[in-house]
């Protein structure tokens, strides 16, 4: 019946929905952590701990990390400098990544969000 195909498009596209979340069930594919982690290795600066977190086992539980939950690929990469204003309302500069952009980026094909703006980053030397 319509209601029964209907039922089954709403629970398919909640699915959808569900598993690009992030909250992640699946586990890291490798490739794309050992891309992530060679991006961090040309971070020279990271004065607010950004990527902290980027030494634990699954890189989808890192910060600024957003995999998907059915296949475990990194959708998202969200690593934006937070604008830091003192108690006396100046800003502070001194909160950005500093270093290199990694090629290894390039390998994650998955990626469907890539933010590192405001931070002080370049492409790869050579």
């Amino acid at each position: 019946t319509t209601a029964e195909l209907l039922l089954i498009c709403i629970l398919a596209a909640a699915n959808l929905l569900w598993s690009v979340d992030g909250s992640a069930s699946s586990s890291c594919i490798p490739r794309e952590q050992d891309a992530l982690l060679s991006f961090k290795r040309g971070i020279n600066s990271d004065p607010m701990g950004v990527v902290d977190s980027w030494h634990k086992e699954d890189c989808c539980q890192w910060s600024g990390v957003k995999c998907s939950n059915r296949t475990g690929h990194v959708l998202r990469l969200h690593l934006r400098r937070l604008d830091v204003y003192t108690l006396n309302g100046y800003y502070q500069d001194d909160t950005a990544l500093v270093g290199q952009i990694s090629n290894s980026l390039l390998s994650m094909d998955r990626l469907v969000h890539l933010d590192l703006s405001m931070n002080c980053l370049e492409g790869p030397s050579g």
